[in-house]
């Protein structure tokens, strides 16, 4: 799986931050939990800041305050 084939790659990626639509959130889930495996709910984060037509600024500004350099995005197009 993509999971398991980016688990072994640097840098480690530290957080998921997906869309709460549901395919992209069904997406970040599995992903999650294959490449976490424990602690998974800590390392993904939803925000509807990832849905068509979101502020990007404000985006950029919930990202620089995660204070994580390693991100996944899942999100539309």
């Amino acid at each position: 799986s993509f999971a398991d084939s980016v688990k072994h790659t640097e840098p480690h990626i530290e957080l998921v931050l997906s869309s709460p639509y549901l395919r992209a959130a069904e997406s970040a889930q599995i992903f999650s939990r294959r490449y976490f495996k424990k602690n998974q709910k800590k390392k993904l984060q939803f925000t509807s800041l990832l849905q068509p037509g979101s502020d990007f600024q404000r985006l950029r500004d919930l990202l620089i305050r995660t204070g994580k350099e390693n991100l996944l995005i899942v999100g539309h197009e």
